[in-house]
């Protein structure tokens, strides 16, 4: 059974870390490509690179340092992202577009309507509903002075407490 499970986590690893590296070097190849017009994945690339520095290049612009630290940050990042969806939970990942959407939709519907109103639904609210409730009140304060001894000990359990909290 403990094989059964180390092997499911590894499977579960090697998807996750497939999927996350696949999005990871496009949207990074994306970035530094529209930015700075840099394929890292290009040897050609990485010898302009070698060719700056050897003819005494500088770093002057911000635009560069941040480059630099993109470089520097590509595989600590990836790294850490793995580990994270590593650890998120997939369902959820994979349910949430449908979830979002669904919300989308429930939204432009209750977005028309502020408020219900009771008349719309077929409710009046009227003298009955407050004479139920006068009625109510009456019966509970007419329950409660027949029983003079559970008032008398709700009377002293309050004033234990206030008592205490002095």
């Amino acid at each position: 059974m403990k094989f059964l499970k180390n092997l499911l986590r590894f499977i579960k690893w090697i998807t996750v870390g497939a999927l996350w590296s696949y999005l990871y070097l496009y949207g990074t190849l994306l970035l530094f490509k529209s930015v700075w017009g840099f394929n890292y994945l290009s040897r050609s690339n990485w010898r302009v690179i070698s060719d700056f520095w050897e003819q005494g290049g500088k770093i002057r612009t911000g635009s560069d340092y941040l480059f630099i630290l993109c470089l520097i940050l590509l595989i600590p990042i990836w790294i850490w992202g793995w580990k994270k969806l590593y650890k998120a939970n997939l369902f959820a990942l994979i349910i949430a577009p449908i979830l979002w959407y669904q919300k989308r939709k429930a939204d432009k519907y209750i977005k028309g309507m502020s408020r219900i109103k009771i008349h719309n639904i077929g409710i009046s609210v009227g003298e009955e509903i407050k004479q139920d409730f006068e009625n109510k009140l009456k019966q509970q304060k007419e329950e409660i002075e027949r029983s003079p001894k559970a008032v008398a000990g709700i009377r002293s359990d309050l004033s234990n407490k206030l008592r205490e909290k002095k």
